[in-house]
């Protein structure tokens, strides 16, 4: 395979995986090449090194995998390791882990982004919060970011939540209109007591 015929196929690009195009190149490059096992194997070993991370893993391996396909296309001898054993249980990236169905989520509606972050806001600190229970999948998956690290919750509070509140000058013109339990009674009793020939003086605010 020449090394056009390998970057059609998405050769020297990090794809995110569950994507198509990702698929593709599984399918129609690492596979057929025999490198699908020792991508698999290598990733493993990233993930191992970054301390979990998935994204950082999967960049790695595939750029590793990838500059093995460019130097094989170049003509250079490239001995990939058929030897190494697989991964305990797992042949195959597990793209759905953390993932949901949507019928999870029950009669998930189109909330709006203020309705679903006041949401989050009431269920910081409840815990086993199902998806059930989310207004949409959206106000789920940002609960389970803010509750991942202390940084994303403080940036929640911080940075996020604060933009849904009402602006200083929108609580000011909304407290003009607001009922002081004054009824249209009490103000007609009020100018009944006003002497007949028009004297005395009835406040009415």
């Amino acid at each position: 395979m020449t090394r056009d015929e390998l970057i059609i196929l998405g050769c020297g690009l990090y794809l995110e995986p569950r994507t198509e195009k990702w698929m593709k190149k599984r399918d129609s490059l690492y596979k057929p090449m025999g490198v699908w096992k020792f991508f698999m194997i290598r990733r493993e070993h990233y993930r191992t090194l970054f301390g979990g991370n998935g994204y950082s893993a999967n960049k790695a391996a595939q750029a590793e995998v990838d500059a093995l396909l460019f130097d094989k296309a170049a003509g250079n001898v490239v001995v990939i390791p058929d030897n190494i054993p697989a991964p305990a249980a797992k042949e195959e990236e597990d793209d759905n882990k953390g993932l949901h169905d949507l019928t999870d989520f029950g009669d998930s509606k189109n909330v709006s982004p203020l309705e679903y972050m006041d949401w989050v806001a009431n269920n910081i600190s409840i815990k086993n919060v199902k998806p059930s229970d989310a207004p949409c999948p959206a106000a789920y998956s940002l609960l389970k970011w803010v509750k991942e690290d202390t940084a994303n919750l403080k940036d929640f509070w911080t940075s996020m939540f604060p933009r849904t509140l009402p602006a200083k000058s929108q609580i000011e013109n909304q407290s003009k209109f607001n009922d002081d339990n004054r009824t249209t009674f009490d103000l007609l009793s009020r100018l009944q007591g006003e002497g007949k020939d028009g004297s005395g003086e009835v406040s009415v605010l």
